[in-house]
């Protein structure tokens, strides 16, 4: 369901570079069911066949699970530096994967998103153009400044979509090695 779930937001993402809150809730919905199922003793087996190692975790590590994204990342939201549908998606694999789990997926899928990038930035030549941007930007946050977002602000006008990192494609790749059996 993790993988689902990672496949369907990063396909929205790359194509409307938005994830739909109904993909997210469905998601979560089969995750409640599994849950639930698993707190009254069925087994994730029987529940979701595929997902068969997804943990009997209660419901109190998959809710913290969920928390921990929105928590550790609420201040990167507010200045801008990652959609809440990203956010949302970690929270959701959070509720599968539990507070371990979401922890690890999400500092890989924040390193996946660096390598991403440092491609992106070498395969569109503008390393200089957007590290400027990025010091400008700190230097605004430290004086309690609102920039504007990086996607609105290249070259003086919406940034080119071959230059747009889709941080959904990064938690996909982590889900990947995740559902592969690298874990902590």
């Amino acid at each position: 369901m993790m993988l689902l779930t990672a496949g369907v937001s990063a396909c929205f993402d790359l194509a409307i570079a938005r994830i739909p809150n109904a993909v997210l809730f469905a998601s979560l919905a089969a995750g409640a069911v599994m849950r639930i199922g698993q707190a009254a003793g069925i087994p994730a087996a029987v529940l979701f066949p595929a997902d068969a190692d997804a943990g009997a975790a209660s419901l109190i590590d998959g809710a913290a699970g969920m928390a921990v994204p929105v928590l550790l990342l609420a201040v990167f939201w507010h200045n801008r530096m990652i959609g809440a549908g990203d956010i949302k998606l970690l929270a959701v694999i959070g509720f599968y994967a539990g507070l371990r789990g979401v922890l690890w997926i999400t500092f890989w899928s924040f390193a996946a998103a660096a390598v991403i990038s440092a491609g992106i930035l070498w395969a569109n030549g503008n390393w200089a153009e957007r590290f400027g941007y990025f010091l400008k930007y700190i230097r605004s946050a430290i004086r309690g400044e609102r920039e504007a977002p990086y996607r609105t602000v290249a070259r003086g006008g919406a940034l080119r979509p071959d230059c747009e990192m889709h941080f959904a494609v990064a938690v996909l790749m982590e889900i990947m090695m995740y559902a592969g059996g690298a874990r902590p």
